[in-house]
């Protein structure tokens, strides 16, 4: 009985990354390598919003977010599709632009000194 299948003659597609920015999020935001992204925006504490320079033709696609909230005791930088959380204006993710949110080990809202976030899209 085999346990794994053989996928030497799948056809296999790749998705080049569409997108990609690293950044501040502290103080003055400011973007410290890109591709595709136009601007960060600041919306708040722990709201930034990605704006992107050629967007995805719909919005379907992948979004990867990272971040470290410095001296904090943890914390985390997600994507964040429901208005801030329910905290800010609901400007609903599209093909031209995408919310993040980052918050503490405890959910508070908090800025943080890197965000590192990526878009995948299959044409």
């Amino acid at each position: 009985m085999a346990f794994f299948r053989d996928l030497s003659n799948v056809a296999r597609q790749t998705s080049a990354c569409r997108s990609w920015v690293m950044f501040q999020g502290t103080g003055t935001i400011s973007i410290k390598q890109s591709f595709n992204v136009s601007s960060i925006g600041d919306s708040g504490t722990g709201f930034y919003r990605v704006n992107l320079t050629n967007g995805h033709p719909n919005n379907l696609y992948i979004t990867l977010v990272t971040g470290t909230a410095g001296q904090t005791s943890g914390g985390s930088a997600t994507l964040d599709t429901v208005s801030f959380n329910g905290q800010g204006v609901n400007t609903p993710n599209s093909s031209t632009s995408y919310q993040i949110r980052g918050v503490t080990g405890t959910g508070s809202n908090v800025d943080h000194a890197q965000v590192h976030t990526a878009t995948w899209r299959e044409d």
